[in-house]
C-alpha cells in the first residue's frame, strides 16, 4: 500500500502522466505470460497508462505476448 508522502510517490505519478498524455513514440511490451509478478494483469495496466500502446499479440505459444503500436 502506498501513501502520497512516501518516497518516489510523487516521482511515479508524474511518470504516469508523462505517460499518458506526452508519450507519441513507438511501443512495443515484451510480456512473459506465466511471470507471477508482472504478468498479463499486471502489463495489462500499465498497458492502459501509455499512450498510443496498441493491439496484443501472441509470440512464443502463451509465453510471451506483445502489445505494440504502429
Amino acid at each position: 500500500m502506498t501513501s502520497p508522502e512516501m518516497e518516489g510517490v510523487s516521482k511515479a505519478k508524474h511518470a504516469r502522466q508523462w505517460w499518458r498524455e506526452s508519450w507519441a513514440g513507438e511501443t512495443f511490451m515484451a510480456v512473459g505470460m506465466q511471470d507471477l509478478v508482472l504478468g498479463p494483469p499486471v502489463m495489462a495496466k500499465l498497458r492502459e497508462v501509455i499512450r498510443y500502446a496498441g493491439y496484443v499479440r501472441d509470440l512464443d505459444g502463451n509465453k510471451f505476448c506483445a502489445f505494440r503500436n504502429g
